[in-house]
């Protein structure tokens, strides 16, 4: 029999297909193998048998009439079968007919979606993306394909990302392994990302931020996208916020006078949430408010007291939210109120003084004001000092010093300190400057002079309310020791090698004199012993000897100057010898 001679090595079915000419990614309609040996084929398609052998020689079947083509019955699996009637068994080839194309949808992973039914819309918010999901029942999904906004069609691999805010128009298909394609779907949605922008808006008797217990606050929200789902505000930071009603009266009429803050956001359809606004009012439930200002110098102690100069001036200011300042007034040490029209010097009198002021407004709000009973807030400063004098300076020398007449006389090496004291408001700093030097140098610490002759000092002294005082100094620098003499009693007898020769009888006497003030002492020593003071005349040497006199004097602010001198006393019989020659 057939199945004898031959072995069925494969069964070879050869597709056709048909290229459609259209803007889409279209392949051949043929025929797929999986991984399990299954075979599936476009239904439309027809089915050739082929033969052969192990040879390799291939032979087309041909029908019994005379046709060499199979087209399969519709979409499903279908069997060839062959009975083996020596074996008695029934063998099936199977072959599935794939005439149904992929099935696809957008799954969008975003957590924050809104389809607005009036507006038949879809919206999604911040990082939204979406998976191109594709199932085909026979042969499986080969490609997916995507179109955002128009643009050609492209094969879709990855997860689609949509990172701009606008609308999107998202078609797309896939296709399965024996070339079914699907039908373009189409996916319309907006991305917004957005959040919504909210204002507070008063409404009655308020003037810019400061609101009467009437005035009402109303949140007004817009979202130009999705729209606005929720607005919430907060009172004075009070953790819990509630949910505003559109057209809703927010009154803070049961609030203290003063500053409160309210805090709104909103949030629109896909969860974007607005960034916090914090709106400062101010709910004034008082009379006007009276303020004082000060110009010119002040200064207030640790201890709250104040203090003015002769030349500050205090400025009153008014400020009435309702109906409004009619006046103001004040009076200084209870001595009858005044009417005040611009800023007013206290009396020229040192020491402290009371001011008392107060506004009266125009009785326009009646809610504030019952029986027409004037409001008046008062304010008392007590004890406000007036400083006019400046502080008292001192001078301080620390080191040499010499008195002469009305000048000073210091050295390089003395220290003046300069000290300043103000019982009132206190010392603020102090400066100086030497001779004709304008510029006022801080004072730290003591200074010293070191260029000699005549120079003036000025120190100035500041208080807390810069009221100034000067004093001066003239000081007399002496920068240079006096100038020493040396007297021997004999000439010297003859001079060897640059050394006097004296006989040993010779005294010697020393002397010395100052350009500016005098000499304090003088002090020698002999061969480098120690110093003693100079008494009138130096003898005693021996014959035959040498000396090294060393000599130290010092003037009257401690600038020393030294001599040294040497020589040499003669041998006996020397000095009859000298004296011949």
């Amino acid at each position: 029999m057939l199945y004898k001679k031959y072995i069925f090595c494969w069964l070879l079915l050869l597709i056709y297909s048909i290229v459609y000419g259209q803007n889409y990614n279209d392949r051949p309609k043929g025929y797929f193998v999986d991984s399990l040996n299954n075979y599936y084929q476009q239904v439309d398609l027809p089915v050739y048998l082929y033969v052969g052998d192990k040879t390799g020689a291939i032979h087309q079947l041909v029908s019994t009439d005379q046709k060499n083509i199979i087209f399969l019955d519709g979409e499903g699996r279908h069997v060839l079968k062959h009975y083996d009637a020596i074996e008695k068994v029934e063998q099936k080839f199977i072959l599935n007919s794939d005439g149904t194309a992929p099935k696809s949808r957008l799954k969008f992973t975003s957590p924050f979606r809104y389809y607005d039914i009036n507006q038949k819309k879809l919206f999604f918010g911040v990082n939204s993306k979406a998976l191109l999901l594709s199932k085909d029942n026979m042969s499986g999904v080969r490609e997916q394909y995507v179109s955002v906004n128009g643009q050609p069609f492209t094969l879709c691999s990855d997860t689609l990302v949509f990172q701009k805010e606008m609308d999107y128009n998202i078609k797309y298909y896939a296709m399965d392994n024996v070339g079914n394609r699907e039908e373009v779907s189409e996916d319309i949605f907006t991305i917004d990302h957005s959040a919504p922008n909210t204002l507070l808006v008063l409404k009655g008797n308020h003037i810019d931020n400061i609101i009467s217990s009437e005035t009402k606050i109303q949140l007004i929200s817009k979202d130009t996208i999705s729209g606005v789902k929720n607005i919430y505000y907060s009172i004075d930071n009070n953790s819990d916020y509630r949910s505003y009603n559109n057209g809703e009266n927010i009154i803070l009429k049961p609030f203290s006078d003063g500053y409160h803050t309210i805090s709104f956001y909103a949030v629109d359809r896909v969860d974007n949430i607005e960034r916090m606004h914090y709106q400062e009012l101010f709910l004034d439930k008082s009379a006007p408010i009276t303020a004082s200002d000060i110009i010119g110098d002040r200064y207030v102690t640790k201890k709250g007291d104040v203090y003015f100069s002769g030349r500050t001036k205090m400025k009153l200011t008014a400020v009435d939210n309702k109906s409004g300042v009619k006046e103001v007034r004040y009076s200084i040490n209870d001595q009858g109120d005044m009417i005040y029209n611009s800023p007013f010097y206290l009396p020229q009198i040192q020491g402290k003084h009371q001011i008392r002021f107060y506004s009266i407004d125009n009785l326009g709000n009646d809610n504030l004001f019952e029986d027409s009973v004037v409001n008046q807030y008062t304010h008392i400063v007590n004890e406000v000092y007036l400083d006019l004098t400046g502080p008292s300076i001192d001078f301080k020398i620390n080191g040499p010093s010499f008195l002469k007449e009305d000048t000073v006389y210091i050295s390089p090496k003395t220290e003046l300190h300069f000290k300043a004291f103000d019982k009132e408001s206190g010392l603020q700093k102090i400066t100086y400057s030497i001779d004709s030097n304008l510029v006022e140098t801080g004072y730290e610490k003591q200074i010293s002079i070191k260029k000699e002759g005549y120079h003036k000092v000025t120190v100035y002294a500041y208080d807390q309310v810069n009221n100034k005082n000067t004093k001066v100094k003239y000081y007399a620098v002496d920068n240079k020791g006096p100038q020493v003499f040396l007297h021997p009693s004999v000439k010297s007898i003859y001079v060897d090698n640059d050394i006097d020769k004296y006989p040993y009888y010779m005294n010697m006497y020393l002397a010395a004199t100052d350009d500016l003030t005098s000499v304090t002492s003088i002090r020698y020593s002999i061969n480098n012993k120690s110093y003693q003071e100079y008494t009138g005349v130096i003898k005693g040497f021996k014959r035959n000897k040498k000396y090294v006199l060393n000599v130290e004097v010092e003037d009257m602010v401690g600038n020393i100057e030294h001599l040294s001198y040497s020589f040499r006393t003669l041998r006996r019989k020397d000095e009859k010898q000298g004296i011949t020659q």
